[in-house]
């Protein structure tokens, strides 16, 4: 006589609802596990940009259902995501304007690098004092 396996009950699928907020905790998660990767700061700016661009397209697609309430989320994620980048269009003009500037730049290309970045020699730079003076000007 053969034995025939046990059966198990169907195992029915995921509402939708469910499967969406767990994509967006993933989403999540990996902006917060990039922004807090100290060791690889700007790759995890880059990656915390598209895990937010991520969630904001899968916030536009519950919109029609929850309406006016992911409003709130999706301007807070909007804002951080400006921010990231401008920390990113930074990195970026840096890392140019070092490659163009070449291994000893003049010095109109120290002028034009911003205060504060990691130097060539290792070391961080300062700011000029016409620099600092222009920018407190700025300021008041």
């Amino acid at each position: 006589m053969t034995s025939n396996p046990p059966t198990s009950a169907p195992t029915s699928p995921k509402p939708l609802h469910q499967i969406l907020a767990e994509e967006a905790q993933r989403e999540c998660a990996k902006a917060d596990r990039a922004l807090a990767d100290a060791a690889n700061r700007h790759k995890g700016i880059h990656e915390a940009r598209k895990a937010i661009r991520r969630l904001r397209s899968l916030l536009r697609l519950v919109a029609p259902v929850l309406g006016d309430t992911i409003d709130a989320i999706d301007s807070r994620l909007r804002r951080l995501a400006r921010g990231l980048s401008a920390l990113r269009d930074a990195h970026v003009v840096v890392n140019t304007a070092e490659l163009a500037a070449g291994e000893v730049p003049t010095p109109p290309w120290d002028d034009l690098l911003p205060p504060y970045v990691p130097g060539r020699s290792g070391t961080w730079r300062k700011l000029s004092p016409r620099t600092h003076d222009s920018t407190a000007a700025a300021a008041s």
